[in-house]
C-alpha cells in the first residue's frame, strides 16, 4: 500500500491485502457497454463520454481516449502515443494526464486476434474500460500472441481509479 500523494490518492494490492478480484464483465450494472471499435496496433480511438464529471487531481473531466496499449487519456494528445518503448511516467509532456493499468506492446490486428474492448458508463457515477483477451504485438505472422484481461473502474463518490486484473499470458 502507499500514498496518499498530495492530492490523497492512495494505492492498494488487493493480494497483499486479502481483497477480491471483482472484474466487472458485460453482464454487469445498469448502465450501458459499446465495444469499441477502431483499435490497432499503437493508436488510440475517442474521445468517449463518461456521461458525468469525474475528479481527476485538481480538475474535473467528462470523456477520456483509449489507446490499444493498455492506457487512457483525458485529453486529446493529438499525434502524441504511447508505444514500445514507453515513455518515463508521469511525463511533463503531453499526454501527462494518463491513467495506465497495463502499458505493453498489445495489438488488436491480424487475422483472428481475440482481442476486444469495452467501454461502459451508466451515466451517473461509474464508468468502465475493459480490456479481454488482448494479445502482445509479435513480429512473426499472425503479428500477435498471448491474451491479456484487464479493466479500470472510475467511481465519482470517492474520485478512485480501480485497476483490475483477471488474466495476462
Amino acid at each position: 500500500t502507499g500514498g496518499p500523494d498530495s492530492f490523497g490518492y492512495t494505492w492498494r494490492d488487493t493480494v497483499l491485502t486479502a481483497g477480491t478480484l471483482g472484474f466487472k464483465d458485460t453482464t454487469w450494472g445498469s448502465g450501458t457497454w459499446t465495444r469499441i471499435n477502431g483499435l490497432g496496433d499503437d493508436n488510440l480511438v475517442g474521445p468517449f463520454p463518461l456521461g458525468w464529471s469525474f475528479r481527476y487531481y485538481y480538475y474535473n473531466v467528462n470523456q477520456l481516449w483509449i489507446g490499444s496499449n493498455g492506457w487512457m487519456t483525458f485529453r486529446n494528445p493529438g499525434a502524441s502515443q504511447l508505444a514500445s518503448p514507453f515513455p518515463n511516467i508521469p511525463a511533463t509532456t503531453p499526454p501527462n494526464d494518463l491513467v495506465v493499468p497495463y502499458a505493453a506492446d498489445l495489438n488488436y490486428g491480424g487475422t483472428g486476434n481475440p482481442g476486444r474492448c469495452y467501454f461502459y458508463t451508466n451515466n451517473t457515477d461509474t464508468s468502465i474500460v475493459s480490456f479481454y483477451n488482448v494479445p502482445f504485438w509479435q513480429q512473426t505472422a499472425p503479428n500477435w500472441n498471448g491474451g491479456n484481461t484487464f479493466q479500470v473502474i472510475f467511481t465519482s463518490a470517492d474520485s478512485s481509479i480501480t485497476f483490475k486484473y483477471k488474466d495476462t499470458s
